[in-house]
């Protein structure tokens, strides 16, 4: 499903194993192909990581935890693109 495709790239994305990404750990997986699918059906390009990082870090903690990705990509995905 989508939400076990999201929680395996969660996982790939959070080196530490924090349980948190933040914008360098994004940062550093740009090059992933799951990478650029997961922009591009936001129609960002990974150009925009910065735009997607703020976008899904909802309670502004400058980290983004598995139930955030989750939550932030199934809004996004629903059409809620324009909320800049």
């Amino acid at each position: 499903t989508y939400v076990m495709k999201l929680k395996k790239i969660f996982n790939a994305i959070d080196d530490d194993r924090s349980g948190t990404i933040t914008i360098n750990e994004l940062k550093s997986h740009l090059e992933d192909p799951r990478m650029h699918a997961l922009f591009e059906s936001f129609g960002l390009s990974t150009d925009d990581v910065w735009t997607l990082f703020k976008l899904l870090d909802m309670n502004t903690d400058s980290v983004i935890s598995l139930d955030e990705l989750v939550n932030g990509c199934l809004r996004l995905k629903g059409g809620a693109k324009g909320l800049d």
